[in-house]
């Protein structure tokens, strides 16, 4: 999976079309990563906690247009590109960003965002309300934790 990402995203899709939609998809989002700020490991990590979240709600396989963009994008590159452009955005908080370079904590952040958006529906509201949760988990100057990332992002979505 690691060398040849290409070959996975083939099987998957002679074996079943959605799942080769699938990894399409998130792929299409880890590839825009810089390869040195996420570890080979944390990215088949979260392949498989994407293709977990599609399972639980096929809704992230619906086309979402991109402002400025002719093309759509899947919902969960689009749930995926959420969370990495602001974890990777320049001038981000210095405290967080360390904490979310341990690839652990970043799978840990992507994990429950995907689990979360699975529960209500991935639509491009709730993709925005992860996306602000996101943001707001990284101002300021303490370090992220995650189970205040869960409980802002619970009460977002519930709203």
């Amino acid at each position: 999976v690691i060398d040849n990402p290409e070959w996975l995203a083939k099987k998957a899709g002679a074996s079943d079309p959605t799942l080769g939609v699938a990894v399409k998809a998130i792929f299409a989002s880890l590839r825009k990563l810089d390869g040195r700020k996420i570890s080979a490991e944390a990215g088949v990590t979260i392949l498989h906690s994407g293709i977990r979240a599609v399972a639980l709600d096929a809704s992230f396989l619906n086309d979402f247009p991109v402002q400025g963009e002719a093309a759509a994008r899947k919902g969960i590159t689009a749930a995926l590109d959420a969370i990495f452009e602001i974890v990777f955005a320049d001038g981000a908080n210095a405290a967080a960003q360390w904490t979310l370079a341990r690839n652990s904590t970043l799978v840990a952040l992507t994990e429950v965002g995907l689990e979360e958006l699975a529960r209500v529906g991935a639509k491009p509201t709730e993709i925005k309300l992860l996306r602000e949760t996101v943001a707001e988990a990284m101002e300021g100057n303490t370090p992220f934790d995650i189970d205040d990332f869960q409980t802002a992002l619970n009460a977002r979505l519930a709203a």
